[in-house]
């Protein structure tokens, strides 16, 4: 079988093609195209198989997908009952404006439903979608742990690396939405 450059799949030969396919030198078959892509749809190709090139050079992010949702719930569950169990560890973090218990007992409701959403599938879009919201909620508090003169994390390079943190948290969250949405929710664009 003569050596080809487009892709078997989808890519039939036009009579141009023809010609270059009997010829005998490899490196005069389709001289526009790369090596390694197909000419006529961008494909890369290796052998019998050929694959679209972002598919190529995308690192596969399956892992990631997978074992996220279940990091994040248990963080949010977690912390749902410390807030109701030791109450006083999250006592300093609390703007002086705004009652504890109230505080205390929103936030643990809040992580809580968002830890449950993060292990069901069904739902999982949704616990993304809340987690990146309520860190949003929290970035406030965030914000206000910077310009505090002592601040309650620690020294002054702790508050920004947690705002740092906080600004990956809420892109992680926005990330476990946009993947696991239904396909009746993605956007056309």
């Amino acid at each position: 079988m003569p050596l080809r450059r487009f892709c078997r799949r989808s890519c039939p030969p036009e009579p141009e093609d023809l010609n270059l396919i009997a010829t005998p030198d490899p490196l005069q078959l389709l001289p526009a195209a790369p090596p390694g892509f197909c000419r006529r749809e961008n494909h890369r190709y290796f052998g019998a198989e050929h694959y679209l090139p972002e598919k190529i050079f995308t690192p596969s992010l399956g892992p990631v997908k997978k074992v996220l949702p279940y990091i994040f719930a248990f963080i949010m569950i977690a912390g749902g009952i410390g807030h109701i169990v030791a109450p006083d560890f999250y006592a300093p973090l609390i703007p002086d404006f705004i009652p504890d218990l109230l505080a205390n007992v929103l936030s643990a409701i809040a992580e809580l439903g968002i830890g449950v959403l993060l292990l069901i599938p069904k739902y999982r879009h949704w616990g993304g979608l809340g987690f990146a919201l309520l860190m949003i909620g929290f970035l406030p508090l965030h914000i206000w742990e910077l310009f505090r003169e002592e601040p309650v994390v620690g020294p002054p390079p702790a508050p920004i690396i947690r705002l740092v943190i906080q600004l990956v948290l809420i892109y992680a969250g926005w990330w476990l939405y946009r993947v696991y949405r239904p396909s009746g929710l993605k956007a056309t664009a």
